[in-house]
């Protein structure tokens, strides 16, 4: 039985793991993070009891922290430590880690 030679094995396993590579950073960072921390930035940031943002139940000052489990076309699930409560909010361009 021959075995491939290292130049072989590595002309095939080469472009394998490129594409490997690839394939990982073209997948967004938070897919891989079950929550991520985010910072309030608006004053006062709207809290809604629901994903299409039609009843809203309460505010958050800038600067306070809560943790986004979810987002999605541009509306991001949080919850707040201090309380325990959850809620809805417009997420914004800021980045992933700021919330309207």
């Amino acid at each position: 039985m021959r075995l491939a030679s290292k130049k072989t094995v590595g002309k095939r396993l080469l472009p394998l793991m490129m594409a490997v590579v690839l394939a990982l950073l073209s997948v967004p960072a938070t897919a891989f993070a079950q929550s991520v921390m985010a910072v309030v930035m608006a004053d006062p940031m709207a809290v809604y009891a629901d994903p299409g943002l039609s009843r809203q139940v309460g505010t958050l000052g800038s600067g306070e922290i809560v943790t986004v489990s979810r987002y999605s076309g541009g509306v991001a699930q949080f919850t707040y430590a201090a309380t325990g409560g959850s809620g809805y909010a417009l997420f914004s361009s800021y980045g992933e880690n700021a919330l309207l």
